[in-house]
C-alpha cells in the first residue's frame, strides 16, 4: 500500500539507539519511508551492554547488521571459565566485546543517506486508528506507526497512557571499568569468567574480555544502590577486587585497574496498558533485563526482528494502525518466549543469593504474579 500524501513517513522511530538503529536499517531497507528522531546527534558514551552473544550474532546476521560492527570487535575465541576452583575452557565461536556507544553510532552512519535523521526532543504524541502525529520543538510530524526505542525513559509512555509497572524486588547492580597488566606481557587470554563460590557478598560473578586492545571487566551483583561497598568500589576498586577475588591473578596475572568504574543499576519492569493504536515500543522501553542474563541483546533484537521483518509488512499492506493490529506484535509467541526467559533468569540469579525459605518465597511469587498477570 502507498504511503498517504498527507504523511511524512510510513513510520517515525523515536530514539536511536541499538533497537532504534537497527529497526530504522532494516526497514528503509525494505523500501518503508521511515524518520528517526534523537535528541543527540552523536549517541553519548554509556555503560551498557558490552557483548555480543552467539545467538546475537546470529540475529545481527539476519538484520543484516553483523558487518556493521566496529572492526575492533573481533571475535573472543577461546574463553576460560573459573568455578568451584575448575577451570574449564571453550570456544565461544561468535562472541565478541563491543563498545556500546561506538557500535551504535557506526549502526546510525549505515542509515544515510536513505533514512531522514532528526536531532530534535519529542514533546508529544497524538495517536489514532489510521493517523499518528509526533510532536517535535519547532513543527509536526504525521505517519502511520510510531515505533518507541528511548532506552527505558518513560516520559513519551505517560503521556499516551501506558504504564510501568516496577517489582523492586528484581534488581541488580553492574560495574565496569578496565585493566592492564603490571608487567610488560599482555593478558594471555581473550575472555575469562570468574563465577564466585561464595554467594554471601551477592556478586554473580565477574567477566573480563577484550574490546579492540582494551581489558575490560564487567562485574555483576545483586547490590542494593545504597550499599557502602558501592562507594568503596568506586573509590579504591584495586582494593575491592583483591577483597572479592583474592586469587584472581593467579590465573590472569597482576593486574592494574585503568578507568575509573562506571556503574548501571537496573530494577525489573514491564509495561502495561498496552491496548493503543498506532504506537510499538520495543527493547528495554518495554522490559528491562538484568545485564548478568547475558540476554539483552537477544530480547532487543527479537523485538526488532518480529517488528520490522514480520509485523510492519504485513500491516503496512492494509489500512488502519488499529489496536487489533498492534496486540498482534504483543502477543508474538517468539517475543513472549524470549521477554519471559530473560525475567526467568535474572529470577534465577537473585535465588542464588537466598536460603531455602527465600527460594520458596520466590516460587510462590512467580506463581502469585503470572497468576494475577502482574508480572
Amino acid at each position: 500500500m502507498q504511503m498517504d500524501a498527507k504523511m511524512d513517513a510510513d513510520i517515525i522511530i523515536v530514539g536511536a539507539g541499538f533497537s532504534g538503529a537497527v529497526s530504522a536499517y532494516n526497514l528503509t531497507k525494505q523500501g518503508i519511508k521511515t524518520i528517526v528522531i534523537d535528541r543527540s546527534d552523536v549517541y553519548p558514551n554509556a555503560f551498557r551492554a558490552e557483548k555480543i552473544e552467539p545467538s546475537q550474532a546470529d540475529a545481527l546476521r539476519r538484520l543484516s547488521m553483523l558487518k556493521f560492527r566496529l572492526p575492533s570487535a573481533l571475535p573472543l575465541g577461546e574463553t576460560i571459565n573459573y568455578r568451584d576452583g575448575i577451570i574449564s575452557r571453550f570456544d565461544t565461536v561468535e562472541q565478541y566485546g563491543i563498545n556500546y556507544s561506538d557500535t551504535v553510532n557506526n549502526f546510525r552512519k549505515q542509515l544515510q543517506p536513505d533514512t531522514e535523521f532528526i536531532c530534535a526532543r519529542v514533546t508529544d504524541l497524538k495517536l489514532s486508528a489510521d493517523l499518528q502525529t509526533v510532536f517535535i520543538e519547532d513543527r509536526e510530524l504525521k505517519c502511520r506507526l510510531v515505533i518507541l526505542a528511548t532506552g527505558g525513559k518513560d516520559t513519551l509512555l505517560k503521556k499516551v497512557g501506558i504504564s510501568r509497572r516496577k517489582h523492586p524486588s528484581l534488581a541488580s547492580l553492574n560495574l565496569a571499568f578496565n585493566l592492564a597488566p603490571t608487567n610488560d606481557c599482555d593478558f594471555k587470554f581473550n575472555g575469562f569468567n570468574y563465577f564466585l563460590t561464595d554467594t554471601d557478598h551477592g556478586i554473580d560473578y565477574i567477566t573480563i574480555f577484550k574490546i579492540g586492545e582494551t581489558m575490560r571487566a564487567n562485574l555483576f551483583t545483586q547490590w542494593n544502590s545504597k550499599l557502602e561497598r558501592i562507594k568503596a568500589f568506586k573509590k579504591s576498586p584495586q582494593d575491592e577486587m583483591n577483597r572479592y577475588f583474592p586469587d584472581l591473578p593467579e590465573h590472569i596475572g597482576d593486574f592494574t585497574i585503568t578507568s575509573k568504574v562506571q556503574v548501571f543499576l537496573t530494577q525489573f519492569y514491564r509495561l502495561h496498558n498496552l491496548d493503543k493504536p498506532g504506537i510499538i515500543v520495543i527493547g528495554d522501553d518495554y522490559q528491562s533485563v538484568s545485564p548478568a542474563t547475558g540476554s539483552g541483546l537477544d530480547k532487543v533484537l527479537t523485538d526488532v526482528e518480529r517488528l520490522c521483518l514480520h509485523h510492519v509488512p504485513k500491516w503496512l499492506k492494509t489500512n488502519g494502525m488499529d489496536s487489533s493490529k498492534i496486540g498482534e506484535y504483543y502477543r508474538d509467541k517468539l517475543k513472549q518466549h524470549c521477554d519471559d526467559d530473560s525475567l526467568e533468569k535474572w529470577i534465577s540469579y537473585r535465588d542464588n543469593h537466598r536460603g531455602f525459605l527465600g527460594r520458596q518465597a520466590s516460587k510462590l511469587e512467580i506463581r502469585i504474579n503470572k497468576y494475577l498477570d502482574l508480572w
